[in-house]
């Protein structure tokens, strides 16, 4: 393992052992034997642990061990260069999507300056309800450069991930994203669509995407389920 990312590497380790060997209920190994296993300090396993714990895929029970917890207590961190089906599929979910909106529209002054277009040029627009395991978890409006996407079909987000065509059909290479998170609350259609209360908790995500030109292909705007995503930050003292 590369000594710069030791945990890291090992909570994804233990991440496919739970998904592949584990049901809800076992007990991984005991921390001394996970560090035997995998030739690491017992620190590096406890900071692992603790890291499986925040996303909720196990519960440390002081005595007994880390408990495997059931899939639907994991949680998103909505930190990471984010793709819903890749996230998904590393949970051990089977993700998908509804369709509830395709159509080239003029670009509003707000999508314009996103997208860094002119007012009123054209864009891909569509609408999205992201599920995992058929639970409803995201409600996204993404806008794309219909300069870049002219030949984007529905069709083409029913059967593929957006990121994967990005590419594979337009040889685009995401570099970054700028992510803005904002605190609401779920109001009226959204709230059926991600079958939530109306008024419950929400975080509304922002995000432009940037290839390797760092021209903006992609604003989206996500409404997620509070319930079932996380913000996580480290902070690392470099003095």
């Amino acid at each position: 393992m590369n000594k710069a990312s030791l945990y890291l590497q090992l909570k994804n380790e233990l991440i496919h052992m739970i998904h592949s060997e584990l049901e809800p209920g076992d007990y991984l190994p005991s921390e001394r034997k996970i560090a035997e296993l995998y030739h690491l300090s017992r620190t590096t396993v406890r900071l692992a642990l603790k890291e499986l714990e925040s996303f909720g895929y196990i519960d440390i029970i002081h005595g007994k061990g880390s408990l495997v917890l059931d899939p639907a207590h994991q949680k998103i961190n909505l930190t990471n260069l984010y793709s819903f089906t890749e996230n998904m599929r590393l949970l051990g979910k089977e993700p998908s999507n509804q369709i509830l909106a395709f159509k080239r529209i003029e670009a509003s002054v707000e999508v314009s300056s996103k997208l860094q277009l002119n007012l009123a040029d054209p864009v891909v627009y569509f609408k999205r309800l992201r599920l995992a395991d058929q639970n409803p978890m995201l409600l996204e409006e993404t806008y794309l450069p219909d300069h870049i996407f002219s030949d984007l079909t529905q069709k083409d987000l029913e059967d593929h991930s957006l990121y994967q065509l990005m590419k594979d059909r337009y040889q685009i290479f995401i570099q970054n994203a700028k992510e803005e998170f904002q605190a609401a609350m779920i109001e009226n259609k959204a709230a059926k669509y991600l079958q939530v209360p109306d008024k419950d908790p929400a975080l509304i995500i922002l995000r432009q995407t940037f290839d390797n030109n760092n021209r903006v292909i992609e604003y989206t705007k996500s409404t997620a389920r509070a319930d079932k995503f996380v913000f996580k930050t480290v902070h690392i003292n470099r003095m």
